[in-house]
């Protein structure tokens, strides 16, 4: 996705959770860190990538076992500093959807074993037995007619 994209679903979903939650807008603080956390994967993988130290620009940034607890410790950092937990709702939002939009747009086109390996950078530096788990998906009848119409509802 594009910089601006993620920015704007990162902001979007961000801003709903204040407005319900909080009942009231963005302070400008959670909208520094819905920016930060909304281009962080990208902002680490892609220049890493280019110099050659990642395998792709889909790695580090983007994986979950990185992403959770940079989510936790900038969390934990901002909660000491200034004593409120929204600021730190919005990082980790941010950079999920970050991370989840990356990869629900594979979704989109391919097979399922394929979408499965396309979304594995959600585990770098693992990676997922895509064909095991679709095999294992479609012992269920119900399971497996979706994964054969799966470009039907896609």
């Amino acid at each position: 996705m594009w910089p601006f994209t993620h920015l704007a679903i990162g902001y979007l979903l961000y801003t709903g959770y204040a407005h319900a939650h909080l009942r009231r807008a963005p302070s400008e603080f959670a909208a520094v860190l819905v920016l930060l956390g909304t281009q962080l994967p990208d902002l680490i993988d892609k220049p890493l990538a280019l110099a050659g130290i990642l395998p792709s620009g889909r790695a580090l940034g983007h994986s979950l076992l990185f992403g959770l607890p940079l989510i936790a410790l900038v969390g934990a950092v901002v909660y000491r500093r200034r004593g409120e937990i929204a600021p730190s709702v919005a990082f980790g939002v941010s950079y999920l959807s970050s991370l989840f939009f990356d990869g629900a747009q594979q979704f989109i086109q391919g097979t399922l074993v394929t979408d499965i390996r396309e979304v594995s950078f959600w585990f770098w530096p693992l990676t997922l037995p895509a064909e095991r788990i679709v095999e294992r998906l479609a012992v269920t009848p119900t399971i497996e007619y979706a994964i054969a119409n799966k470009a039907s509802w896609t």
